[in-house]
């Protein structure tokens, strides 16, 4: 049998959970190691893997396989036998960047998770793996829990993220207008959108402006639609231009064409959607949107169900996913489909 850990929103574990035990993937749930970090077991590595890659979760925003085990109590931790532990991880791939990433799920001694991750990195670089905080291929993960230290071994694509327990997390920078920010640099920073330099994007429901700000630094020429004033700081940019009237009415009249469409706005995911929709006129053949899904407390995953449902009929989806920063919302970011350009829907 093989121990897996996967993390979601503690109040998406359930879903999490469902989404594993209906997505081909014949498992046992073991245990809650803590708020929305489930622990389970499954047959076969191999198969748990394939599964994962062919249906890729959206409530599950991070995976540990637990290869080996080491008993870690008390404040005085046996090095050796967790050094030992990680020289004993066979399918490490010494030919790709790495980074180790510790969890504790339970109170360590200060300085332990810094400690573990120093020597760790240190003994897998003294045997020629390269280690990087960055842009890692393979994840070995250290998960603390229950008094063990659960060590395993998965590439990048199959953790699902490069930051430990998908925990992805952005420093406040000068200028920043507001946190929902981080929720369109985490999906970027997820599914990197290939943008020209000075390419065009329209942003819906723009105030006060944080996604405007944030396509800006990616070098983007932003149309920001919103009949609300935006921060004076995005406002004053003069790549920036403010159409101050309603998403809908906006796209009715437009006859513009965009690279790069997105829409964060506060309301009902099926008519987000609708809204997503009718801007793939505005979008260029190839054309990204990034879009939020805001869901009701009751049977989350229907309402994304039927809103990816709604979406494929007019986009090519790229990846669904409730990120670290989305609260009770999941992220979305679509493709137009080339043959649709100035052609029918399917």
């Amino acid at each position: 049998m093989w121990t897996w850990i996967v993390t979601a929103a503690p109040d998406s574990g359930a879903a999490a959970l469902n989404e594993i035990q209906k997505g081909s993937v014949p498992s046992r749930f073991c245990s809650w190691l803590a708020p929305g970090v489930a622990q389970f077991t499954s047959a076969d590595r191999a198969t748990t893997q394939r599964a994962l890659r062919e249906r890729p979760p959206i409530f599950v925003r991070h995976v540990s396989a637990v290869d080996l085990q080491v008993p870690c109590t008390g404040p005085s931790w046996d090095w050796d036998a967790v050094l030992a532990a990680v020289s004993g991880l066979d399918n490490l791939d010494k030919s790709l960047r790495t980074s180790v990433q510790v969890r504790p799920l339970e109170p360590i001694p200060s300085g332990m998770r810094q400690e573990l991750t120093r020597r760790v990195s240190s003994h897998l670089t003294d045997r020629g793996v390269p280690i990087v905080v960055a842009g890692p291929q393979q994840v070995v993960s250290i998960v603390l829990a229950q008094g063990t230290a659960g060590l395993g071994v998965l590439s990048l694509d199959d953790a699902l993220s490069a930051w430990p327990g998908g925990e992805c997390r952005f420093k406040r920078t000068e200028g920043q207008v507001s946190r929902a920010e981080f929720k369109l640099l985490e999906a970027l920073d997820l599914y990197p959108i290939l943008i020209c330099d000075g390419a065009t994007a329209l942003d819906l429901g723009a105030a006060p402006g944080g996604w405007t700000r944030v396509l800006r630094e990616r070098g983007l020429h932003v149309t920001a639609v919103d009949p609300a004033v935006l921060d004076a700081r995005v406002a004053g940019d003069p790549h920036v231009r403010h159409v101050q009237q309603s998403a809908q009415s906006f796209l009715r009249s437009t006859r513009e064409r965009f690279a790069v469409v997105v829409n964060d706005m506060k309301m009902d995911a099926r008519a987000s959607c609708a809204l997503m929709v009718q801007a793939e006129d505005c979008l260029e053949p190839g054309g990204f949107g990034v879009m939020t899904l805001k869901l009701p407390e009751k049977h989350p995953e229907l309402t994304v169900r039927d809103s990816l449902d709604r979406l494929r009929v007019t986009y090519d989806l790229v990846g669904a996913r409730q990120l670290f920063h989305n609260r009770s919302e999941v992220t979305v970011v679509l493709r137009k489909r080339e043959a649709h350009d100035g052609g029918e829907r399917a």
